[in-house]
């Protein structure tokens, strides 16, 4: 099924699964009922397209912490360390979230940190999404991040069955909250994983 299916004669979004329903760029378009009209109309005309993208935060302190906001005012946009501002996304921008990686490393310099899989102490604890001003994913184990043993899962990776809409300019929270502190110079690295609207 192509994007012409998807979008309709005028260019008018219908939430038709796509061959690929798992794909961030599938979740996208069947997400544009819910954005503007002129969105769709554009995408169906070749002037905007989806693609793919990843918001990160890589400078994210935990140690002596049981508890972390990973998206704040304080986030900004500097290689090796976040491409989000201030834990929003821009004026305009729309990002369809199927999937979230946490990694976890400890180092003195966050920029050098080979990250990996999250340890026992973090998997043991919950986190909460809030997105668009209400809960999305509420108080889920972060065992979802443990992917071992599972060759077909990226370290550290949970895939939204229910793909979520991050919509512009409204604050995006993902907490955690485990029970025993984190070593010294212990950090994590967040990864929302999925597609945004670009032009052509």
């Amino acid at each position: 099924m192509n994007e012409d299916t998807i979008l309709g004669i005028d260019g008018t979004a219908t939430p038709t699964r796509h061959s690929n329903g798992n794909s961030s760029r599938s979740a996208m378009l069947r997400f544009l009922p819910l954005l503007k009209p002129e969105i769709a109309l554009a995408i169906k005309e070749r002037r905007l397209q989806v693609s793919d993208k990843t918001i990160h935060v890589t400078n994210v302190p935990i140690a002596t912490l049981t508890t972390v906001k990973v998206f704040n005012d304080d986030n900004g946009q500097i290689i090796g360390k976040g491409n989000i501002s201030k834990g929003k996304l821009e004026s305009g921008v729309y990002f369809a979230l199927t999937a979230i990686r946490v990694l976890y490393g400890v180092g003195n310099d966050v920029t050098v940190i080979d990250f990996a899989a999250p340890p026992a102490i973090l998997r043991n604890g919950e986190f909460t999404l809030r997105i668009n001003g209400a809960e999305a994913i509420t108080k889920a184990s972060m065992e979802c991040f443990q992917a071992a043993g599972n060759a077909n899962r990226e370290v550290g990776t949970f895939y939204l069955d229910n793909p979520k809409l991050i919509v512009d300019q409204e604050p995006i929270e993902f907490n955690i909250e485990w029970q025993t502190a984190a070593p010294a110079n212990a950090y994590l690295k967040v990864i929302f994983i999925g597609s945004t609207i670009t032009k052509s």
